[in-house]
């Protein structure tokens, strides 16, 4: 497997101080960028397939535990969240063009 590229948040433009833990990826069907989510962070990254943080930001509302992530073909952002101590749920945002 050839390693594509490495991805750096130290540059202090960022949300995220060089930490990011990735809990799902999905591809914007848009863009074609790849969005990642976070569980421990709470955070979202949006980087191209060159590697370019493109942005990385809290994620909206209140998720206890996001760990999945997708993204439809209108811009609407699906965030589930796992919790063990009451029902899973699965959370819709527009995204912002």
């Amino acid at each position: 497997t050839d390693h594509l590229f490495d991805v750096s948040l130290s540059d202090g433009n960022h949300y995220l101080d060089n930490t990011f833990s990735t809990s799902d990826i999905t591809v914007d069907p848009t863009t074609g960028n790849y969005v990642l989510i976070s569980a421990q962070e709470k955070a979202l990254l949006e980087i191209t397939p060159a590697g370019v943080v493109e942005r990385s930001e809290e994620l909206p509302g209140k998720h206890p535990q996001p760990e999945g992530v997708a993204i439809t073909k209108d811009n609407i952002l699906i965030v589930s969240d796992e919790v063990s101590k009451r029902p899973a749920s699965i959370t819709l945002y527009r995204l912002r063009l």
